[in-house]
């Protein structure tokens, strides 16, 4: 099933394509994974790293003797379109969705609500 809108945990959660006057849309998680310093860099290390999006779809898994609300979401993390100044993080959503197409899914567990104010002079989204 899917759905809209979903309320967890104290929390309500709606999809991007919701029109309302509040933001509920924007989730973050921490993730841990294998991370390199750059392109040419051979040696890997285990970092944790904070990715940033907004719900495209909001899934219940009915199992019957249990649901998992899950979030289908854009995303995009701290290495890329991700900068931190003056107290806020800027996040660029809408520059390119290609990279986390192939894991756009979290567990609702894992995510925290943020919020996302537009610049007036960028299309880039501030997380408040």
């Amino acid at each position: 099933m899917s759905y809209n809108g979903y309320d967890i945990n104290g929390q309500r959660f709606h999809t991007k394509d919701v029109n309302k006057s509040t933001q509920n849309s924007g989730v973050s998680i921490e993730a841990t994974t294998i991370c390199r310093a750059s392109a040419k860099d051979t040696s890997r290390v285990v970092d944790v790293v904070a990715y940033y999006g907004v719900i495209k779809e909001i899934i219940l898994l009915d199992y019957y003797q249990f649901q998992l609300p899950i979030f289908k979401c854009y995303w995009e993390n701290a290495g890329h379109r991700v900068k931190f100044e003056d107290g806020f993080t800027l996040v660029n959503l809408y520059q390119s969705q290609n990279q986390y197409v192939r894991e756009p899914f979290t567990l609702e567990s894992q995510a925290k609500q943020v919020f996302y104010s537009r610049e007036i002079d960028s299309p880039s989204c501030t997380l408040c």
